[in-house]
């Protein structure tokens, strides 16, 4: 029987990631390019941000918010269906919920509507319906392929809902494809959400800007967030950096800065369960003391031999084998 999975009540926000099956290289540039217009559509009908992406070869890396849960109109909740299945099937909603209204069947619409708004602020049916969708996609246009196209499930970590921890693992996401050697600078890997952001796009640098804020806008990100995030994935400008040096440093037992840390693979971001400050994960670690062995007397642990970072020590709930 599967564990279940961690989740918060509430506004959350979290590190998800997703691999493909044997971790086979599936995914061209058009399946890449799907998968990010696809993304954004689930994530609108969800009610879920997307704060940054980035979509590789073989998987894919979001940071999300998961807003509080609210009222959603019939207007709001008819634009969401428009934007996943098609202007057409929201108009046809549209026109059968006035006929039903005419015909006092009040009951069935409410019924038909929370159908819906079920599958809203929560990031299970979110990804269900997003990998299932895209493997519809991919089977119909990328060639057939037997068996699933997704490893098992989805991983997913509560990151603390702080500017600092946030930009970390936004960050880790951009520098994907520099750990994995295909390019030395993020902005040059047309999948991530730092190259989209900086390209102009307007959804890319709300979801940047995010971040920091949690009402910030596209505008923020470029004439306020931009500087401090190249902070961290350029270490104050400087060029790409070498992660076998970082590596060595960290072998010899030496403690590094966080925006050198994150040119290595950090586990604790994939698989830590909790990840922010050590009074955060505590706090979660207390919160869902269940899923944790009776042996087991304190949650915060401290990820790998990083530096203390703008005033925050990034902690995790459990810290991976070789982290």
């Amino acid at each position: 029987m599967r564990k279940a999975r961690i989740k918060d009540e509430g506004e959350c926000w979290y590190h998800i990631v997703s691999r493909t099956a044997f971790q086979e290289f599936k995914f061209t540039d058009e399946a890449k390019d799907m998968f990010v217009a696809m993304l954004r559509r689930v994530a609108y009908f969800s009610g879920i941000d997307v704060l940054n992406h980035c979509v590789m070869s073989n998987h894919f890396h979001v940071l999300v918010h998961v807003r509080r849960k609210g009222e959603i109109t019939e207007e709001e909740l008819l634009r969401r269906v428009a934007a996943l299945y098609g202007a057409d099937n929201a108009e046809e909603l549209r026109t059968r919920w006035e006929d039903m209204r005419k015909r006092k069947m009040l009951k069935r619409i409410e019924e038909e509507q929370e159908a819906f708004t079920r599958r809203m602020g929560d990031i299970s049916p979110f990804m269900k319906c997003l990998k299932q969708r895209y493997s519809v996609w991919f089977r119909h246009n990328c060639g057939m392929f037997a068996g699933t196209l997704w490893e098992g499930r989805f991983k997913s970590v509560i990151v603390q809902g702080d500017s600092k921890a946030l930009s970390a693992v936004s960050a880790y996401i951009d520098l994907n494809p520099v750990r994995a050697g295909i390019v030395d600078d993020p902005k040059d890997y047309r999948w991530n959400g730092y190259h989209a952001a900086i390209n102009g796009d307007s959804v890319a640098m709300r979801g940047l800007a995010q971040v920091f804020r949690p009402d910030a806008t596209e505008k923020d990100f470029a004439g306020e967030y931009l500087g401090q995030y190249r902070e961290i994935l350029y270490v104050k400008g400087g060029n790409a950096i070498d992660s076998e040096k970082v590596k060595e440093v960290v072998r010899q037992r030496g403690k590094v800065p966080l925006p050198l840390l994150l040119r290595c693979r950090v586990k604790q971001f994939l698989r830590g369960t909790f990840v922010g400050s050590a009074e955060f994960v505590e706090g979660e670690f207390q919160k869902h003391r269940r899923h944790f062995g009776a042996g087991r007397k304190k949650g915060a642990r401290p990820i790998g031999r990083c530096e203390e970072w703008c005033g925050i020590r990034l902690c995790a709930a459990r810290q991976p084998r070789n982290a």
